[in-house]
């Protein structure tokens, strides 16, 4: 298989079959897709000089210890050159030699950082072969530069720390980390806390999102034996479909909703064990694990998260819509989540 139909298959297309359940259709079935289990699993890590970048490192050093076959390559967009230096170098001979200065400066500086991360990962033991660094200057703007850089190397995911700052460079929520977010084609891990475990948490709550966000961590993690994943999900309410009030007919339509939801997840599950089947993921390696909604499902699935110790929390960037919760719940773990990462797969 080419590296190019190999990436393909990681994110196959998704043929539709429609479920009609009175309150909301359900539209997905997965294509059968081919996988390489013997394709290296390469990740595009944006670095920094900040403490932030540092607990990335830290991440990452675990993660090599669940995934052998981990390459990791140090990205690093230069500060963007002032226009007006730019456009006096066209006219003027000494503001061309000082504009080559600064670019030299800002290369240097790059490579200083590059350097710096890279001995940190050695220092933890990681083999130095399986790091590469890469510099370049800013062309669009940073999110949209690791963007390109991480289509263009096909890595299987940007790494990035919750926050950090480096200069006049920030990588804060609301900048670089949430125009990843919001843009990227590649999943994007999203680094906080100082110390890390193996336990993956994937909410779920039966669309194709939570399907493609559960298929990454399979394809990731999926060759460990040793790593269990839980699939968890929050019961809906009626008030997640409807404002509107039932009176006498409440009762009923959250029988509607809860059968809904029971007839949706069964199609899921079943995708699920397809997925398995693909990856070659024993089922035992599974855990399910279903609450009733008594909060906002954001805080429900960091609560749990928390309580359980789960490391790593894995979600989709979309849901079905309103009636489901992917979308505005994941706008909100991935701004709220403290001391563990968060997986955000588009």
């Amino acid at each position: 298989m080419t590296k190019d139909a190999a990436q393909r298959s990681r994110w196959a297309f998704y043929e539709a079959i429609t479920i009609d359940l009175g309150v909301w259709t359900i539209s997905w079935m997965p294509e059968k897709c081919e996988r390489n289990s013997k394709m290296e699993h390469k990740v595009l890590v944006a670095v920094d000089d900040s403490m932030h970048c540092r607990t990335c490192l830290s991440y990452l050093r675990s993660m090599f210890e669940v995934i052998p076959d981990l390459s990791i390559t140090l990205y690093h967009v230069q500060p963007t050159v002032s226009d007006f230096l730019a456009e006096e170098a066209r006219k003027n001979l000494k503001a061309k030699k000082a504009l080559e200065k600064v670019i030299e400066k800002n290369r240097q500086e790059a490579v200083k950082v590059l350097d710096r991360c890279k001995e940190v990962l050695a220092r933890s033991g990681l083999p130095v072969e399986r790091v590469e660094t890469y510099t370049s200057q800013k062309i669009t703007g940073l999110a949209k530069d690791i963007i390109d850089k991480g289509l263009a190397g096909q890595y299987d995911a940007i790494v990035v720390g919750r926050r950090g700052i480096s200069g006049l460079q920030k990588w804060v929520m609301g900048s670089v980390s949430s125009k990843l977010v919001e843009h990227s084609p590649l999943p994007v891990w999203i680094v906080s806390g100082k110390s890390f475990n193996t336990r993956f948490m994937v909410a779920v709550d039966g669309s194709v999102s939570a399907l493609k966000a559960l298929d990454h961590v399979l394809f990731m993690v999926g060759g460990n034996p040793s790593i269990g994943i839980t699939l968890f999900h929050v019961r809906p309410t009626l008030g997640d479909y409807c404002v509107v009030d039932f009176g006498d007919d409440e009762e009923s339509a959250e029988r509607v909703v809860e059968k809904g939801n029971r007839m949706c997840l069964e199609g899921f599950y079943g995708q699920v064990r397809h997925r398995l089947k693909e990856h070659r993921v024993d089922e035992k390696r599974i855990t399910h694990m279903e609450v009733d909604r008594k909060l906002a499902v954001g805080k429900t699935i960091l609560d749990t998260a928390k309580e359980q110790n789960y490391g790593t929390v894995v979600i989709g960037r979309r849901g079905m819509g309103r009636s489901f919760y992917m979308g505005s719940v994941s706008n909100y773990i991935i701004k709220n989540t403290v001391d563990r990462v968060v997986w955000m797969v588009p």
